[in-house]
């Protein structure tokens, strides 16, 4: 039997393990589909494993234990899905560049002003997938540090400069992993004026969007990327993966959650 799994830490919000595992039995495929919380600064380990999504905190941290990686993985610097060759070599691949592009897919709005809330892998990828659509003016908002990333500027959330950001601001992207337990990223939505709110958590009505909605925002949640970044996943492990058997057991199990 094939194994699989998702590794970080925590991982209780996760729908990753339901889906996979609904997705084999239709299949009929032999293989499991795990949750492997490790602990930051903690080995990771890939022995039985056929292939890994990777997500908070390993996605930039799993680099350094890897044997080769794709050429998206060089240009965002960052990996969420891993496959072990049958050699044992461990390649790394972002499918969550494809689940974003997907996203955004369809969705007319204005990019002149971005700002990114984070600076961890997930805001990488994002922040990648706007310059190559050509976008100049884009900043990340962090708690901890100032500095640039891929010469796009790091603020601070209380530096005197992230009110007029947020004003100017066009679209605004949730890259934090505040959410899972109901909590809000450091914005005051009062000086949000104009923007476009994209979550990248999906699932059971999110903060972000909720409180956005308070001050007349709209905005989207990560539902449709966490669904393209699997696809993408299931195409590196699978040769004959099927995209729409996998869709019907996603939705199905999304259905389900959001009932609960």
């Amino acid at each position: 039997m094939n194994k699989f799994g998702i590794i970080g830490f925590p991982l209780s919000h996760t729908l990753s393990p339901h889906i996979w595992n609904l997705y084999f039995r239709r299949e009929k495929i032999k293989a499991l589909y795990e949750k492997i919380e490790i602990p930051p600064y903690k080995f990771p380990y890939f022995n039985d494993y056929t292939g890994l999504n990777v997500t908070t905190p390993w996605k930039e941290e799993i680099l350094k234990y890897v044997d080769e990686l794709d050429l998206l993985v060089i240009q965002v610097k960052n990996a969420n899905t891993i496959l072990i060759r049958s050699d044992k070599k461990v390649r790394a691949f972002n499918t969550d560049y494809y689940g974003f592009e997907k996203l955004m897919e369809g969705l007319n709005i204005d990019a002149e002003n971005v700002v990114i809330l984070g600076t961890g892998g997930a805001a990488k990828t994002c922040a990648i997938y706007f310059r190559n659509k050509g976008v100049a003016n884009l900043c990340f908002l962090s708690r901890r540090r100032r500095g640039k990333i891929f010469n796009y500027r790091i603020v601070k959330y209380e530096d005197k400069e992230t009110e007029q950001l947020l004003r100017s601001a066009t679209v605004i992207v949730n890259a934090t992993p505040c959410g899972w337990k109901g909590e809000l990223p450091p914005i005051d939505f009062r000086q949000v004026k104009r923007a476009f709110l994209i979550d990248l958590q999906y699932g059971k009505a999110s903060p972000f969007l909720k409180t956005g909605r308070k001050f007349g925002l709209e905005g989207i949640d990560g539902r449709k990327m966490f669904l393209y970044q699997a696809i993408g996943a299931g195409k590196i492990w699978f040769h004959d993966f099927n995209e729409e058997c996998f869709k019907k057991c996603f939705y199905e199990i999304m259905e389900a959650y959001d009932d609960a």
